[in-house]
């Protein structure tokens, strides 16, 4: 990490960390995910503060890690799509701890950038509020719909928006389907300003001629 800050990605660099996973593992330490459910329902001050116990451990990773100078932290939020729990339960458990992080990455001279799998749509505002830099989201669901246009459609230019390329698009080189993406989500953004053509993650089957690929239509559609 050292030696990618020092100069070795050159200037065109732009350098995240992750501290780790908020909800899921206060979802392990409630028992799992049924009996943390539960107890969202039934004792949601043990949920908050497990949350925030946590939260407090990560504050301590963004402190640790202004010595390394990066430019952004990855806040990731799995588990706290709006397809899984509540939006009002969300603000009441879970919100508390991402404040305190974003409050120590600001501290920390970081930019914040949000990872949020799940429904998404209803917190738009919250995360507004929350005072992140960029919204990170994911593939679309057959439960909720993460569509970039829509998304900036409620945010403008208040806040980034990160994109995303169909999973599969991306495993089976289909170059029509990732084209297609990548035209629909820049067209539908480009008005609003403050959007980057991401991807989903990718794993180990994604060869790396696709991500030539996908890399060499981003410019060619957005010049």
């Amino acid at each position: 990490v050292t030696e990618l800050l020092a100069g070795g990605l050159g200037e065109s660099k732009f350098v995240t960390y992750r501290p780790g996973e908020l909800f899921p593992p206060a979802v392990e330490y409630l028992g799992g995910f049924q009996k943390a459910m539960e107890t969202v329902a039934t004792n949601p001050e043990l949920v908050r503060a497990v949350v925030v116990a946590l939260a407090k451990q990560k504050v301590a990773y963004i402190d640790a890690s202004s010595q390394f100078r990066p430019d952004g932290v990855l806040l990731t939020a799995y588990l706290e799509g709006t397809d899984m729990i509540a939006p009002a339960a969300w603000r009441d458990l879970v919100l508390p701890g991402h404040k305190l992080m974003v409050e120590a990455a600001r501290r920390n001279g970081q930019k914040t950038l949000l990872w949020f799998l799940g429904g998404c749509m209803e917190l738009l505002e919250d995360f507004v509020d929350l005072g992140v830099d960029a919204l990170v989201v994911e593939t679309s669901r057959c439960a909720y719909s993460c569509d970039p246009g829509e998304i900036k459609n409620v945010l403008g230019n208040r806040m980034c928006v990160f994109g995303w390329t169909p999973e599969l698009a991306m495993v089976r080189d289909n170059r029509a389907e990732i084209t297609r993406t990548i035209e629909k989500q820049i067209r539908e953004t480009a008005r609003q300003g403050g959007f980057v053509m991401g991807t989903t993650f990718l794993t180990a089957h994604t060869a790396p001629e696709t991500v030539e690929f996908f890399c060499e239509e981003v410019v060619r559609l957005s010049s």
